[in-house]
């Protein structure tokens, strides 16, 4: 995506082009996926069944989740690719950016540029520019086609090939424990409430 003219308050829009939306749909549904199979490898050697490591292990940014993957695995005396982990660590960081904007940005048309742009309001100009720094006050349009998007998508899934290589290193070298199914799991008792075959009396007046 590159940069477009200035932000100039223009007309919101969602009638985005289904081909454009079909694109970005990839783009979120793919970045879901490496974020829950670098987070499954983060189960696998922390040796926690899924339940609870969603419940007690923190779900950070990707690039924070290789380096966590890192550590792990030095605990736990397991060999994995070092060049993969630092392709997906350094490639996450640009492909979280777009997705964010993606996922998170209103939409409008340049009729200018003849294209249609989403809006970046997160984080600072250049000391260049002649305005304030902060993109939340003067925010940023990106023209975006169908085509960009398509390479944005293929970039993402050559980086979830690497996750699933990882993946599949420490799968080769520790068994991940065994999911209990939630039929076992310990129900909780039911909280008693009020019984509605019986019928409710009305309270007597102190003057009985």
């Amino acid at each position: 995506m590159r940069a477009a003219p200035r932000y100039l308050r223009p007309k919101t829009r969602f009638d985005i082009p289904t081909e454009i939306t079909q694109e970005v749909g990839n783009l979120i549904v793919r970045w879901a996926y490496l974020e829950h199979c670098l987070q499954t490898i983060v189960w696998n050697l922390a040796q926690v069944i899924q339940p609870i490591g969603r419940l007690a292990i923190r779900e950070p940014r990707a690039e924070e989740r290789v380096r966590l993957i890192k550590d792990l695995a030095e605990l736990r005396g397991i060999e994995i690719d070092e060049t993969a982990a630092r392709a997906i660590a350094s490639q996450s960081r640009e492909l979280a950016l777009h997705r964010d904007v993606l996922a998170h940005g209103h939409w409008f048309y340049d009729d200018e540029t003849k294209n249609w742009c989403v809006v970046l309001s997160r984080g600072k100009w250049s000391d260049d520019e002649p305005h304030h720094r902060s993109r939340s006050a003067v925010p940023e349009a990106l023209n975006v086609t169908d085509v960009a998007l398509q390479g944005i998508v293929k970039q993402l899934e050559a980086v979830i090939k690497l996750a699933e290589l990882l993946s599949q290193q420490v799968e080769q070298q520790i068994e991940p424990p065994p999911e209990v199914p939630p039929s076992q799991f310990p129900r909780r008792k039911p909280k008693r409430g009020p019984n509605p075959s019986q019928p409710k009396h009305p309270r007597k007046s102190s003057q009985e």
